[in-house]
């Protein structure tokens, strides 16, 4: 349920339907707390229950859709049309699963490489202090989402100035959603920190693991915009390649600081990685626009070829 809610989420998307996700999502939103209130109630639901409960919510979300589902061509699935898709996969899909492995790598290895090397207990602060980052990073995600679509319409339209102007609008509004949630954390670190950590972390823990964090989430804020302009160039090749170079950058930079300097400060490797692949993103997108700008300012099919060979020389 919750794969085809995510399907027709991005279908809608594609199709200039933001309203429609938006009310999916709300609608999943509401249901899920409606669950958490009901298994409270419960006092312990078991594990039946409790998927139970999740799939009701799943299906809550699918219900915005259902009075435009008229609209959605039927398809029907053939074994033998899984050969169609061979073209996609060597064009994008292939590159697109790289590149989403590399990403996994550079956040989610530092979990494993704490835990191995220095056991499970070192990586609570970590877990903890990354809670105070989730505001802006719900933003990042769901903003990257809604922009892309939109990026991918102007520039099939051939509006790559307006795409320009909305990347900047994208990342003013990212970094002012960072320094909001940075400031309402601190506020939370310095006034009340027993009100969400218990009194389990020491100060000075708390106050580095929130300021790597938040180095971290500067660097995503600031490429977010980047990144949904080479997705939705189709980019996905040249997202590969930047992701696995970070991603090995990332690694390194995590196990040499979990031995150097303890376990809190593996969030920095991190931070070097997102730093590196920030200002790769920033210098392709930014390049790739350019030379669209360029283009249009051109006539005549002596332009497009340059713009072809351009863009073939730099793939």
């Amino acid at each position: 349920m919750a794969l085809l809610r995510h399907f027709l989420r991005a279908w809608f998307l594609a199709h200039q339907r933001p309203l429609l996700t938006m009310a999916s999502d709300l609608s999943y939103a509401l249901a899920l707390q409606v669950a958490l209130v009901i298994a409270m109630a419960i006092h312990g639901p078991d594990f039946r229950q409790t998927g139970m409960l999740l799939l009701a919510a799943a299906s809550c979300g699918l219900l915005p859709f259902l009075t435009r589902l008229a609209g959605v061509r039927t398809v029907r699935f053939r074994l033998g049309d899984i050969a169609g898709y061979r073209p996609i996969w060597q064009r994008d899909g292939r590159w697109s699963l790289i590149g989403v492995i590399a990403t996994e790598l550079t956040v989610n290895s530092q979990s494993y490489l704490v835990t191995m090397l220095s056991g499970a207990k070192a990586f609570a602060p970590i877990a903890a202090t990354a809670l105070l980052v989730r505001p802006v990073t719900v933003a990042i995600n769901a903003l990257g989402e809604f922009e892309r679509a939109r990026f991918a319409h102007g520039l099939e339209e051939g509006k790559p100035a307006e795409v320009q102007k909305a990347r900047g609008q994208l990342r003013s509004t990212l970094l002012l959603a960072w320094l909001a949630t940075l400031i309402l954390a601190a506020l939370l670190l310095h006034l009340a920190p027993d009100f969400l950590f218990h009194g389990k972390f020491a100060g000075p823990v708390l106050w580095t693991g929130a300021a790597l964090w938040f180095a971290v989430i500067f660097a995503r804020a600031f490429h977010g915009p980047d990144d949904a302009v080479l997705l939705a160039m189709g980019q996905f090749r040249r997202l590969a390649r930047l992701s696995s170079i970070t991603a090995i950058l990332s690694l390194l930079a995590v196990a040499g600081l979990i031995m150097l300097a303890g376990p809190l400060w593996s969030i920095a490797g991190i931070a070097i990685g997102e730093g590196v692949f920030a200002l790769f993103l920033y210098k392709e997108a930014g390049a790739r626009l350019k030379w669209q700008l360029q283009s249009r300012s051109f006539s005549g099919p002596a332009s497009d070829a340059t713009m072809a060979l351009v863009t073939a020389r730099r793939d």
